[in-house]
Formats: structure tokens, C-alpha cells, sequence
């Protein structure tokens, strides 16, 4: 579901081949997707999240595309060979109109995301990521409140489905991502948190 080391991408990308449709709409129905609060960093200025734009995409989908390969099921695969069958799947979600990403930045750069889906019944989480810093010598970004703001921003219900496993990581305790975001967005007061194989979401 989300989270996993990005160190490759230290840059927000320009847009390239994700090329969206519908998505005009998302910042009405993003409705209280502003400023928000997370534990203030060193000198930093105030984190904002608003609907990713644009020149976003290419750095979700690359930084989704690495940390993805960290779970369970591609970890062992190599990378040449991992990402062009993940990679145009990836694509395809992002560019679907139903789903919507918002965006977290500090100052420029942008430091988190969250692709999401509302659907009837239950709403679906593709991913949310948070940076793990900027640059080689910047500050570490994780645990300070980042995801809790991107969750806290996106209209979700108390039902949702994740549909990625999260990245496992190399040393113990070795809980995969997913399994520990699901129980601590139980805990903030979500009733339903379950992972939905792709047959089940599309």
C-alpha cells in the first residue's frame, strides 16, 4: 500500500507518457485538500497537500515503480525485468479518470502522495508515499506526520481497499508496509482496511 525508499528520485519530473483524462474535476472533489498539519521540520516552510499537477506524475509513477519493487512479489526480480511488466500497469491506473492523487509538498518539492479511488461501496487506495528526503544531505522526512496528513486531506470513508502490497523490509522486524499502514489507519478509526486482489477492484 505505500511507503519504501526513493533515493533515485531526487527531482520532481515533467510529464511523459501519463496522459490524463477527467481529471480537471479532481481539486472540487478534493474538497479539503489544503494546508495541513504535520510535525514542522527544522527550517522548513509549511506542508501543503493539494491535487498532484502535472509535472507531478512522472515522479509518482517513478518513485511508485521503485518502491513497489521492494514487496514480497518483485523483490527478487530484476529490475530490467520487473519494470516493463509493472511499469505500463502502474501507468494505466494513474491515467485511469477514477483515480486521483494528491500531493504533499514542502516549499517545491514534493514530499509524499496518495493515488486514491472513490467507488460506491468502498473506496480504493493504490499507494501513498512519503519521501524519504531530499537530496543526499537533507533532513529524513519519514515520521513526521506526512502520510497522517495525506490520509487526513483525501475524502475517504471508513471502508477502503488497498490494491498493491506494501514494500517488505530487508531487516527485522521484516511486517511488510501494507500490513502495518492497515493497522494503524485501524487504529485513527477506519472500520474496513483490506487488501483487494486487481479482479476485484477493476
Amino acid at each position: 500500500m505505500g511507503t519504501g525508499s526513493d533515493s533515485r528520485f531526487e527531482n520532481r519530473k515533467s510529464v511523459g507518457d501519463i496522459q490524463r483524462s477527467g481529471s480537471s474535476g479532481l481539486e472540487s472533489r478534493v474538497t479539503n485538500a489544503s494546508h495541513a498539519t504535520a510535525t514542522q521540520l527544522s527550517g522548513a516552510p509549511q506542508l501543503v497537500i493539494d491535487r498532484a499537477s502535472p509535472e507531478d506524475y512522472n515522479y509518482v509513477l517513478d518513485s511508485w515503480l521503485q518502491c513497489y519493487q521492494q514487496s514480497a512479489r518483485w523483490r527478487k526480480v530484476p529490475f530490467e525485468l520487473y519494470r516493463p511488466h509493472v511499469r505500463p500497469q502502474l501507468t494505466a491506473i494513474l491515467a485511469d479518470p477514477e483515480t486521483q492523487v494528491i500531493t504533499a509538498y514542502l516549499g517545491a518539492a514534493v514530499v509524499g502522495w496518495l493515488a486514491f479511488a472513490q467507488r460506491r461501496s468502498v473506496d480504493i487506495v493504490h499507494w501513498v508515499h512519503t519521501r524519504y528526503r531530499i537530496g543526499q544531505d537533507g533532513p529524513e522526512l519519514r515520521k513526521h506526520g506526512i502520510m497522517r496528513a495525506l490520509f487526513a486531506a483525501a475524502p475517504l470513508r471508513d471502508r477502503i481497499a488497498y490494491t498493491h502490497r506494501g514494500p517488505l523490509p530487508k531487516q527485522a522486524p521484516r511486517i511488510a508496509a501494507d500490513v502495518w499502514i492497515a493497522a494503524w489507519l485501524m487504529r485513527r478509526g477506519m472500520r474496513s482496511v483490506s487488501f483487494a486482489k486487481k479482479e476485484e477492484w477493476k
